[in-house]
């Protein structure tokens, strides 16, 4: 080991003394928060988040791990890859302690505002769980459109504080030198601006097509389902029409919804050696005033504490659901624990997304389901045809929706004085093909929770989903061959050791070669939802 080598070394056992339990203490933090929505826990959360940043703006740190890095003396990859990573830590943290108060201030300001938000329809106040519902069955249209317009309602209580976050974002990233809040947030995610925009380009001409013919379907149908001429928002079963609505009886209903979805999940995880019965026995699942209405999986100490939030309904989505966090948790609890801490991670956050979206899917797939439910062999075979076909019609729907997505969070950061409603809505227009309820003038973008709480992050589903394809494509092809992955440890063993258990030890394109043998490629998501 050279010198420079033994100075990181040094610096990071240094670091770490500070560092993980400063981490523990702010999972903790946040976990109370989401779970109880008081006033005290976002507090508690917002003084140990300004902590972790404060901890990361000292400057000689930063310019003394960057020395040593442009030394390229440090030859050892473990140490040099998590160098990389503090780097990275320090570069987007290196405020004055007011903004870096600030930013923690606002942030937590606008996640309490969401999480105790609860629409109001007729004088009664309902939850997501409640609109979802409405949204999924009723065929009353001045119904849903109450409802979507009380899920809507909740961006008139986030525009000013989000408005204000976004330029305190902004000040902050153009005092670390880059143009805007995206541009930095991309480059500390290890991925190139003009990369992601080629790649969702090229996604959006390969899918446009199919997407339309889609559409044009389901928009035929709804119309029949609701005798209306014109579609609107409402008509959809999302709030937002990123998911595919239920045109068809499939048969999910029947029986996800007469038992209780939590023993199919630990089922399936413990058949194929991922067993995830620690994060059940410390996740909360189902909901309650104060808490979050969405649902995360969070690892609390990097050493086995990890716990899923949920609201669980019996219901096909919650399947999904319940099964794409826990697979969060699965890649989370598979970390390999001698690994150095700050290794301790996912690659990237789409490699994690990627398996939880991996292996929600199969809670639409009859061929999946008959393990758990008596299923008759013809019967599973047409609901295996129209599910899968749903599932085209759903990942074309929410491919366009990611588009919406990146590019409004982008303009958004480049011009955050433009008027942001139109701009949301003729992304929504252009991308979805959903129209504008005439007259709308309303800040909906900001109903989007992720645009609040979790910035410039949307792209990482669909980068997650093209690398689920190709993950799938490589299991399907040298592990299961082409039968149900139930019970067949082979893949749990595959995911631990080739995916898993790297951590965050390999750049998330190191990750994809070494796992699929192949560079991360949109073909593999194309060819399985196109025709």
């Amino acid at each position: 080991m050279n010198k420079k080598e033994e100075e990181v070394r040094a610096f990071i056992s240094e670091h770490e003394r500070a560092l993980i339990p400063l981490s523990k203490e702010l999972n903790e933090a946040n976990w109370m928060a989401e779970t109880s929505g008081t006033e005290e826990a976002f507090k508690r959360l917002e003084e140990l988040s300004t902590k972790m940043r404060e901890l990361y703006s000292r400057k000689e740190d930063y310019e003394k791990l960057v020395s040593i890095q442009e030394s390229s003396e440090v030859k050892d990859r473990l140490l040099a890859r998590q160098l990389a990573l503090l780097i990275n830590s320090y570069r987007g943290n290196l405020l004055p302690k007011e903004i870096l108060q600030k930013l923690s201030a606002k942030e937590s300001e606008v996640t309490m505002k969401i999480n105790n938000y609860r629409g109001v329809v007729d004088g009664s106040k309902v939850t997501k769980n409640q609109i979802d519902e409405v949204l999924d069955k009723s065929l009353d249209n001045e119904e849903r459109r109450k409802h979507w317009e009380a899920q809507k309602a909740v961006g008139l209580i986030i525009e000013k504080p989000l408005r204000e976050l976004v330029l305190l974002r902004n000040e902050a990233a153009t005092r670390l030198g880059y143009s805007n809040f995206y541009e930095m947030s991309l480059d500390l995610q290890e991925l190139e601006v003009g990369w992601l925009i080629k790649t969702f380009d090229r996604l959006y001409r390969l899918t446009k097509k199919p997407f339309m013919e889609a559409k044009s379907e389901i928009d035929s149908e709804l119309r029949k389902r609701f005798n209306v001429k014109d579609i609107m928002p409402w008509h959809y079963s999302d709030p937002f029409f990123q998911a595919c609505p239920v045109t068809a009886n499939i048969g999910y209903e029947h029986y996800y919804g007469k038992q209780d979805i939590i023993p199919i999940a630990r089922r399936f995880y413990n058949g194929i050696g991922l067993p995830i019965d620690s994060v059940l026995a410390k996740s909360d699942m189902y909901e309650r005033p104060g808490k979050s209405q969405h649902a995360f999986c969070i690892d609390i100490d990097r050493k086995g504490d990890v716990r899923v939030l949920m609201n669980i309904r019996n219901h096909v989505d919650e399947m999904n659901t319940l099964l794409h966090e826990l697979g969060h948790s699965a890649y989370s609890l598979g970390h390999d624990r001698s690994l150095p801490f700050i290794l301790r991670d996912a690659a990237h956050t789409f490699t994690t997304e990627a398996v939880a979206m991996m292996f929600g899917d199969l809670a639409y797939n009859s061929r999946w389901m008959k393990e758990f439910f008596e299923i008759e062999n013809r019967k599973a075979q047409r609901m295996y045809r129209a599910g899968k076909e749903m599932r085209r019609k759903e990942q074309l729907i929410f491919c366009m929706w990611v588009q919406v997505m990146l590019r409004f969070e982008k303009s958004m950061y480049e011009d955050p004085k433009q008027d942001l409603n139109s701009l949301w809505w003729g992304l929504v227009e252009k991308y979805q093909m959903v129209d504008r309820p005439e007259g709308r003038d309303m800040p909906d973008y900001a109903s989007k929770n992720h645009i609040c709480t979790a910035p410039v992050y949307y792209h990482n589903y669909q980068l997650g989903q093209m690398f689920a394809a190709q993950l799938e494509s490589h299991i399907n092809e040298s592990l299961s061959k082409g039968e149900p992955w139930n019970n067949n440890r082979d893949i749990g063993r595959y995911l631990h050791d080739m995916v898993f258990s790297v951590g965050a030890s390999m750049k998330w394109n190191q990750l994809v070669k070494y796992a699929t043998g192949r560079k991360l490629d949109p073909k593999y998501f194309v060819r399985k939802f196109t025709k």
